[in-house]
């Protein structure tokens, strides 16, 4: 069997083969990655590939393989679908744990949604309340208490849009564009009992409110670095 190679970012919708194991036995599964957004263990970017006839996949870890034969994520929760990260997220971190021996991890202290995951009207609608226009962006499920996004007055069901387009427009992309920034802050820490913060330049969309308001902000994203 040949070596399997890195591919890049997969795409909601893309038709992935999946391997793995159920109990004792090998798997190999086609499906095509859903769009589905749900927290596991704490952390929102994972993506969630489906069998051909919808079922979701139930097997342990392995990787997920895109159609030209190339590795496009791993599957690393099975509880109670087969949960897959990103290979963008993968590679960042093998960089990290190679070349510093840690794993710099955001924390943004927010529960987001996608807003162009949101069904066609309700997508619609989020554009054109108060005349926003929302091109991309991601709507707040839930803020951490006496977070520092709770006490710049960010709350549930506001929208967010990242100043630099970089972040991309999903929660995958997002999470690879902090670790990104994390990789970079590494080799400045002169040592790991120090924190690195990335300021997060937001525009907020209030849609609770009938009138609406907008704010630009920076919010601070701390990185918890995880030592072996």
């Amino acid at each position: 069997m040949d070596v399997l190679h890195f591919g890049s970012m997969p795409r909601y919708g893309q038709r992935v083969l999946a391997l793995g194991r159920d109990s004792m036995d090998l798997l190999k599964r086609d499906g095509v990655i859903s769009k589905l957004e749900r927290t596991v263990l704490g952390r929102t970017h994972y993506m969630f590939p489906k069998s051909a006839d919808g079922f979701p996949l139930i097997c342990t870890g392995g990787p997920v393989i895109g159609e030209d034969g190339l590795m496009v994520g791993i599957i690393t929760c099975h509880v109670p679908e087969a949960a897959m990260m990103s290979i963008s997220i993968v590679q960042i971190c093998l960089d990290m744990w190679k070349n510093y021996s840690c794993i710099a991890r955001p924390e943004i202290n927010m529960n987001l949604r996608t807003v162009q995951m949101l069904p066609l009207v309700k997508h619609d609608k989020v554009q054109c309340i108060h005349n926003y226009n929302i091109q991309r962006g991601f709507i707040i499920d839930g803020v951490e208490y006496d977070s520092s996004p709770e006490k710049l007055g960010i709350r549930k069901g506001d929208v967010i849009e990242i100043v630099d387009e970089n972040c991309g427009s999903t929660l995958p992309e997002l999470e690879t564009y902090l670790l990104e920034h994390g990789l970079r802050f590494l080799p400045k820490i002169e040592s790991l009992s120090s924190t690195p913060e990335l300021e997060l330049k937001i525009r907020v969309y209030d849609l609770v409110e009938e009138s609406g308001t907008y704010a630009r902000l920076s919010i601070p994203v701390m990185y918890e670095v995880a030592l072996p």
